[in-house]
């Protein structure tokens, strides 16, 4: 029988909803493994619960009956919750799926994460609920909580905020979400998922069924690895086409990370500057911390939307604005000018002395017109979000009682007359009932500038990025190619030279040879290594550049062929250009990806890249460029001639192509140097990596 995967969705339906609930290895003598019951009894669950103990068969806790195995209970329960250690794990898991339980929660660890044993015996129980189409959490996890409807599947005693929110919360880390949901910083949640190993239940899961439920508004994870890539993105495009931002924090840049990862949950961390474009690329919020999670979830959860990328920050400090102005260079943020109307409206309620423009350095005399100078600016067509930085609230030599709250309070009533993303950025410490109130609101408060930057630059690239989802993407097709790739060299330059021009190139066996291409071209001309084995050119000594003449190539093809080359290349040399680098690299997870970067050693040095996953189009391509730091040397900085946009454009669509044709031969590709000049954009070199010498 086809298995459309839809039982697992059933299964997290369940989880969420569940009408019955068997507790294997209740006690109500042990704190540990009573708490599930007393979360159950606590949270008034208007469901069925049972205890499974053989030593408590009868026994009553509270309206709660124990018996003596699964088989004796009145009906097959929804969930199974396994409170107790790994060794009697499978045989619960066997019993439960036999009789057709839809989800099994596995709380101890030592299994995948404990030694080749421990991961062969997550095998078997994961085999067997697969086969039932049983769903099974964890194992080595905390569980899950329905905060919206109160019921707690969790190992840990569960208190509820005052107001549930609409966010759902997944991760593999139990410890992660102790830390998000204990200091929420104003973010709400509905949903919290624990899914530790991820045996069978994973985050793409939550996240497709969250995506389907109409009180779910958005999602937020912790990522180790993506188990199943497939459906983890389509997971994430089924949000994105509704509506719903998904933020993710993810491990795996650093080394020591991806390891602990695998020490943690036995997953092995992605390479980060991977995911995070392919997370991109399917509407997802990246972040790199729990403070930045948290103060964009407050961002999205308000409901309000950037219209663009201006913004305005308003403050009785000029340090302050200093300090925003700075946070903002290489976001997405821009300081948008205020334009005359509204210049003239503050005018009027502003002193002689205050200079009006964007940011705003206000001190209120008259603390009441915060109001009105904010919603002028609010106001203002050309700004798209608003950042009040606020020292109302401060505890610090002058603290003064008549001000606390009043940025909070102020900003509340602004956001009744505007539905623009409104936020309070608090140079001290704002109360929680504060921050809870303004969030009711939709006003984020967020103690710390370059916080609050990083997180209005999510919420204006996410409502950009949603803007645009679902459009179709024009991407050439490209026919696969079965011949043999070769791995350098003129071969290698040959198959380049059919998806975008190629800087003209021949090769020689001899000095006499290289003179004779030499005569064919236009001086100054290369000189280099023609040897198909050889992959670095550069770092062996193997290029000659700026050769004037036929003596200068005479001698270097006879310095190259001398130290051991079989063939030299003699091309012709361009001028006037910038040398860029375009890398194609393959991800057994992830699939491929396009990276531009400035050519030569300096993309490494300076880290100046942009990445796509492969199958972009010309606005993809152009956006890359546009990130680049060296982007200015592009567009004719300092005097420079611009070099041909478009034809570059070309040439790396090119290359695109190319990769794809290569995709099932090769692990990596790198053209290297790209230069692009007034006149048009040419490869001098490739290297082709084939795919069975990746790491």
């Amino acid at each position: 029988m086809h298995d459309d995967g839809s039982w697992r969705l059933t299964a997290v339906k369940a989880l969420l909803n569940p009408q019955s609930i068997a507790v294997v290895g209740a006690n109500p003598t042990s704190p540990r493994r009573s708490v599930f019951l007393d979360n159950l009894r606590a949270s008034a669950f208007a469901g069925r619960a049972y205890g499974i103990n053989p030593r408590w068969i009868d026994a009553d806790e509270n309206g709660y009956s124990y018996f003596q195995s699964l088989d004796a209970l009145p009906e097959v329960p929804d969930v199974v919750l396994a409170a107790v250690g790994s060794h009697s794990v499978p045989a619960i898991v066997s019993s439960a799926a036999s009789l057709g339980v839809k989800a099994t929660i596995v709380y101890d660890g030592g299994f995948a994460d404990f030694g080749s044993d421990g991961r062969l015996k997550q095998l078997e129980i994961a085999r067997v609920a697969n086969e039932a189409h049983m769903g099974l959490v964890g194992p080595n996890c905390y569980g899950l909580v329905n905060v919206i409807d109160r019921i707690p599947l969790y190992a840990l005693p569960v208190r509820y905020p005052e107001s549930a929110g609409g966010f759902g919360l997944v991760s593999a880390s139990g410890g992660i979400v102790d830390s998000i949901v204990g200091d929420s910083q104003g973010a709400r949640w509905g949903f919290v998922a624990t899914t530790g190993n991820e045996a069978v239940l994973n985050v793409a899961d939550y996240i497709a069924a969250w995506a389907t439920d109409p009180r779910c508004t958005g999602i937020a994870t912790f990522i180790e690895t993506v188990r199943d890539p497939e459906a983890f993105f389509a997971a994430l495009d089924l949000a994105a086409s509704a509506g719903k931002p998904v933020v993710v924090l993810r491990v795996g840049r650093s080394e020591a990370s991806r390891q602990a990862a695998l020490a943690h949950t036995g997953a092995l961390a992605l390479p980060a500057r991977l995911f995070d474009a392919r997370l991109k690329a399917h509407g997802a919020v990246v972040v790199d911390s729990i403070p930045e999670l948290l103060s964009t979830v407050s961002l999205l959860q308000s409901g309000r939307r950037a219209g663009g990328p201006g913004v305005a920050f308003v403050s009785g400090s000029g340090g302050l604005n200093e300090l925003a102005v700075e946070a903002i260079a290489g976001t997405s943020v821009v300081l948008s000018a205020l334009g005359g109307p509204t210049k003239s409206a503050l005018a009027r309620v502003l002193g002689p002395y205050i200079r009006i423009e964007n940011p705003l350095d206000w001190y209120p005399s008259d603390p009441t017109n915060l109001n009105v100078v904010v919603d002028a600016v609010v106001n203002d067509p050309a700004i798209d979000c608003a950042m009040l930085l606020s020292h109302f609230n401060f505890k610090g030599l002058t603290g003064d009682p008549e001000y606390a709250g009043l940025g909070v309070d102020e900003a509340i009533e602004i956001a009744t007359r505007s539905d623009k993303p409104l936020m309070v950025v608090d140079a001290g410490t704002v109360p929680d009932h504060d921050v809870e109130r303004a969030s009711m609101a939709g006003v984020v408060v967020v103690g710390g500038i370059d916080n609050a930057v990083k997180s209005l630059a999510n919420l204006i690239n996410w409502s950009a990025a949603q803007r645009l989802f679902g459009q179709p993407k024009q991407v050439e097709s490209v026919e696969a190619r079965s011949s043999p790739i070769p791995r350098s060299g003129i071969a290698a330059l040959g198959l380049v030279a059919e998806f975008l021009p190629v800087s003209t190139t021949l090769s020689a066996d001899s000095a006499d040879d290289a003179v004779t291409a030499a005569r064919s071209l236009r001086f100054p001309v290369a000189v280099k290594v023609g040897d198909e084995a050889v992959l670095h050119k550069t770092e062996i000594g193997g290029v000659r550049l700026g050769l004037a003449d036929e003596c200068d190539v005479r001698e270097a093809a006879k310095e190259l062929l001398g130290s051991g080359a079989q063939q030299v290349l003699v091309q012709e040399q361009l001028t006037g250009g910038v040398e860029l680098i375009c890398g194609v690299q393959f991800d057994a997870v992830l699939g491929g990806f396009l990276m531009i970067g400035l050519g030569g050693v300096w993309a490494e040095i300076f880290d100046d890249v942009a990445l796509r996953p492969l199958g972009v189009m010309a606005s993809d391509v152009e956006a890359m460029l546009r990130e680049l730091k060296a982007f200015p040397l592009l567009d004719g900085a300092r005097g420079r001639p611009k070099v041909d946009i478009d034809a570059l454009t070309l040439a790396i669509l090119g290359i695109d192509r190319l990769a794809r044709a290569v995709a099932s031969q090769v692990s990596a590709i790198d053209v290297n140097p790209l230069i692009a000049t007034p006149g048009g954009a040419f490869a001098v070199d490739a290297v082709f990596v084939p795919a069975q010498t990746a790491d």
